[in-house]
């Protein structure tokens, strides 16, 4: 189907909303699960969406030491180019990368469902986050990555009018609004 991504989410959130409906009057585990499989794929395909738009921002930010946390392991090897942590890895390779960038081999870290808890990651200049979730103590662990830097800078990257903006709406619902600062990507280039 030929379509432009606004019509692909629409599609999606069509879906979506008809599943849960489908899953709310009859309270079929089986509908339960078509239903939550399907907002995960329009998560999934709403991160594809801003490869583009973080491919822009690592270049601009190409000097900073990093950590980027993706929406899928495709995207993290996209943009990582070979320093990307995820669970396809070997436990000894994620490890050596992690190394490699504590000791400042490396100035870039990418990860996908990995690094949030427990994980001592040091002079991180620049947090980016390419997906989102909708629970805040996810954001929160993740921030817990770079707020440790002297000035962090964190970058989240949503996608207006959709799922996105909720999840921005609801896990920065109890921060500090003179910390948050709304930009949109052209904003970012100048």
């Amino acid at each position: 189907v030929m379509c432009t991504e606004q019509e692909m989410y629409d599609r999606m959130t069509q879906k979506v909303d008809w599943l849960k409906d489908r899953y709310m009057t009859s309270r079929d585990a089986f509908h339960k699960i078509r239903w939550l499989k399907s907002a995960n794929d329009r998560k999934k395909f709403l991160s594809k969406c801003k490869t583009k738009h973080a491919k822009t921002i690592l270049d601009k930010l190409k000097d900073k030491r990093l950590v980027c946390f993706t929406g899928s392991i495709e995207q993290s090897e996209e943009l990582s180019k070979g320093h990307s942590v995820h669970s396809k890895l070997h436990k000894d390779t994620r490890k050596q990368l992690i190394q490699d960038f504590n000791s400042g081999k490396s100035s870039k870290l990418f990860a996908t469902q990995m690094l949030k808890e427990g994980m001592n990651l040091t002079n991180i200049e620049v947090g980016i986050i390419v997906q989102l979730d909708n629970v805040e103590r996810y954001l929160i662990q993740i921030l817990g990555r770079t707020l440790r830097a002297l000035a962090p800078i964190q970058y989240v990257l949503y996608v207006k009018n959709t799922q996105d903006e909720k999840y921005v709406e609801n896990v920065t619902i109890n921060f500090n609004k003179d910390y948050i600062k709304f930009v949109n990507i052209e904003e970012l280039m100048i």
